[in-house]
């Protein structure tokens, strides 16, 4: 561990201690982290790093999704299983005239969502009975086409049956569209296809959608995220920044960022909550969030201290595992029945760009 990187961690431990200058120290260590890389940017002839190292909005905790139920959020429409126009249900809560505007190109993306480069023309095939969610990096106005159902010769049969039927609560819902705010909400009990033209963005965008059979296991996404490719030059041009820097002020920048919880420019959030019970260490792990990079992984644990009566110690090598860069505690020992946080650096093995 160098010098830096041994310095944020006492800056840790400092304020873990209710040491007053314990945030005043972590802050000036950064700042010196910044001066030190734009010094050795400048004598390569490249620009000041200035604030690349984090994001300049809020804090994690703001940008971080939340799951909710929303009565208003999936709304079943009925449609006809012939060729017609599908109906799209706006949703009550998106219309409101005086909410915040949303910068939707920059949320964090949902994990199991696939990305998509926008482009003027999309195929999107989803999966019958099940629910998609199609989200753009702006909001939308959708405007479909004809739905061109490819039924088979029983799905027809029971169709017909349905709206012989005198009980309008026996008749199915063929296809349900709901539009709110950035995001297209599909689920189709029949097969088919449809023309729909996304208005909102800088260019017109054409989607055609493909509903295929639920038993084609090939079509089973569920939640697609259409971004702008500048997104991704963008954000990959941060992280390339930051972690073309030594290993050990990589190490250093993830870790204070955990600590302020803060998000480095580029990374990706991945807000998952996991809880483990370690009966024999008389210990609770609970994974809070996972910092992404290409080549680095920051997790940020809190630890409970089961016991009731005893404190417990902590060292590294009780979380060890191989691809860990390092291991630093916000408090060590830990109170009874009192927590602290973990933060973990370690390498990315699943990384998407080489």
């Amino acid at each position: 561990m160098n010098k830096l990187h041994a310095a944020i961690v006492s800056a840790l431990i400092l304020g873990s201690l209710g040491y007053a200058n314990g945030n005043d120290k972590i802050n000036d260590v950064m700042e010196n982290l910044k001066q030190e890389i734009n010094q050795e940017k400048m004598q390569n002839g490249a620009n000041p790093a200035d604030d690349y190292i984090f994001e300049d909005t809020s804090s994690i905790q703001n940008n971080t999704p939340t799951q909710q139920q929303d009565t208003g959020f999936m709304q079943n429409q009925p449609m006809p299983a012939q060729n017609q126009t599908p109906s799209v249900t706006n949703d009550p809560n998106s219309t409101n005239p005086v909410r915040t505007k949303k910068d939707y190109a920059n949320m964090p993306i949902p994990v199991g969502a696939k990305l998509i480069t926008m482009r003027t023309e999309l195929v999107l095939p989803i999966t019958q009975e099940k629910y998609t969610v199609i989200e753009f990096p702006f909001e939308i106005r959708a405007e479909f086409g004809e739905f061109e159902a490819m039924l088979s010769q029983e799905e027809a049969d029971s169709l017909a049956t349905a709206s012989n039927s005198q009980n309008a609560a026996e008749q199915r819902q063929p296809i349900s569209i709901t539009q709110k705010e950035n995001k297209l909400i599909i689920n189709s009990s029949i097969t088919g296809k449809a023309e729909a033209i996304i208005w909102g963005g800088p260019y017109p965008v054409v989607v055609n959608i493909v509903v295929n059979s639920k038993k084609n296991k090939n079509s089973s996404v569920g939640y697609y995220v259409i971004r702008e490719q500048d997104v991704y030059v963008r954000n990959g041009s941060n992280i390339k920044r930051l972690e073309n820097n030594s290993h050990e002020k990589v190490l250093s920048i993830v870790t204070a960022a955990m600590y302020k919880d803060k998000k480095p420019k580029g990374y990706e959030l991945k807000n998952i909550k996991k809880t483990y019970k370690y009966k024999d260490l008389g210990i609770t792990l609970i994974h809070v969030y996972t910092l992404e990079g290409d080549h680095y992984l920051g997790e940020k644990w809190e630890i409970m201290n089961d016991d009731k009566k005893k404190s417990l110690n902590l060292y590294e090598e009780m979380f060890y595992a191989p691809n860990i860069y390092s291991i630093s505690f916000l408090a060590n020992p830990i109170e009874p029945k009192k927590s602290t946080s973990m933060y973990i650096v370690r390498k990315n093995e699943n990384s998407k760009r080489q």
